[in-house]
């Protein structure tokens, strides 16, 4: 993807609202269950969406610091998105109980403890979490236009660090190892920008690898440095690659 293409994602972000909207990344808006499933009879109707109530949606909509909470029919709709019917006969899950509650969700301004609606689900020890925003509080990352992980909004980059009101960015991702010997890479980050987004570019400077020779597949956690012209400020920081945001927290 052109980088300037990758801005052109994030036109709608309202880089001036004050206060900053949260931007959901990672699994995004749903937090699975945190210790998994028991079971494939549990999961498949998990993944694709299968639930029945047999408890009351509260009806109460309350706050949260500065965020107004959605309602619980809002969240059970989030909830249920994006259902698939890949399987027959797949027994649903039974939603038992429903309550406001906080969980920590992965955001572009790195983990958030944020208001959430939780629901119980039969079979499962911890329930599924469902973000209790919507906007003016909530922005909701472009799709993006690619297959598998990771999340929606997501880069494949894994996360960025900034000094508090710096223009230096230290993004951290997987790559080969460091070093001067076959196989091993160095890595260069330059960056386009406009007055929503940061789009960064990560250049791989490889040593060359003598021919018959083989590379292993292991990834290795590795860095690059982003000097800026000015602080991000309220601006989203992604990928020119995939137009993916990256969770970018400060350091002190």
């Amino acid at each position: 993807m052109a980088p300037h293409s990758a801005l052109d994602l994030w036109r709608a972000f309202p880089v001036g609202a004050n206060p900053r909207p949260i931007v959901p990344l990672g699994e995004g808006m749903v937090l699975d269950p945190r210790t998994g499933f028991p079971s494939g009879a549990a999961k498949t109707p998990y993944e694709e969406r299968r639930f029945v109530l047999r408890t009351l949606l509260p009806g109460s909509v309350g706050t949260f610091g500065r965020f107004t909470e959605i309602p619980a029919t809002v969240a059970y709709r989030r909830l249920r998105a994006m259902r698939v019917d890949e399987h027959d006969n797949v027994p649903p899950l039974i939603v038992t109980a429903v309550r406001i509650a906080t969980a920590t969700f992965v955001t572009d301004r790195g983990r958030v403890r944020l208001p959430a609606w939780q629901f119980s689900l039969n079979g499962l020890a911890h329930p599924a979490s469902v973000l209790a925003l919507a906007p003016p509080d909530l922005f909701i990352p472009p799709a993006l236009r690619r297959f598998g992980e990771p999340g929606p909004g997501n880069s494949v980059e894994d996360s960025a660090t900034i000094l508090a009101s710096d223009k230096t960015v230290t993004l951290r991702f997987v790559g080969e190892p460091a070093g001067n010997a076959p196989c091993d890479d160095s890595y260069r980050a330059s960056a386009v920008a406009d007055r929503r987004v940061v789009a960064f570019t990560i250049a791989t400077i490889p040593v060359p690898v003598p021919a018959g020779e083989a590379c292993s597949l292991v990834g290795y956690a590795r860095t690059a440095v982003l000097h800026l012209a000015r602080p991000p400020g309220a601006r989203v920081v992604i990928s020119a690659t995939d137009g993916g945001a990256v969770p970018v927290t400060p350091t002190r």
